[in-house]
């Protein structure tokens, strides 16, 4: 399985895209992690709705899906620790939220 670490930081654009980009190019059983520092409320709620999509997938393409926020920014190395300790995967893949996949 393959574990897949988001940080995100106020990129609501950018994080749409990335998920999207990332949804589409998985083919494996995979877990995902979002880790958002401080977010502001339309990106609260947006990562509140795609967590709830996503789930209803579990058992068949994703085996865990979670969002964690944080209150404030702790910084991106914080969150990837946050996202490497969640982990279970036998790979882990970390993410900016800018990132497309092809």
């Amino acid at each position: 399985m393959i574990s897949t670490v988001i940080v995100t930081v106020d990129q609501l654009d950018y994080l749409k895209q990335c998920l999207d980009s990332w949804r589409d190019t998985v083919e494996l059983p995979c877990e995902l992690y979002i880790i958002a520092n401080d977010p502001p409320d339309a990106t609260r709620q947006y990562l509140e709705e795609i967590a709830y999509e996503y789930v209803e997938h579990l058992d068949t393409k994703f085996q865990d899906v979670s969002v964690a926020f944080n209150q404030t920014n702790l910084g991106i190395s914080v969150a990837w620790n946050q996202g490497l300790i969640a982990s279970s995967g036998e790979y882990i893949m970390i993410v900016n939220d800018d990132v497309l996949f092809p």
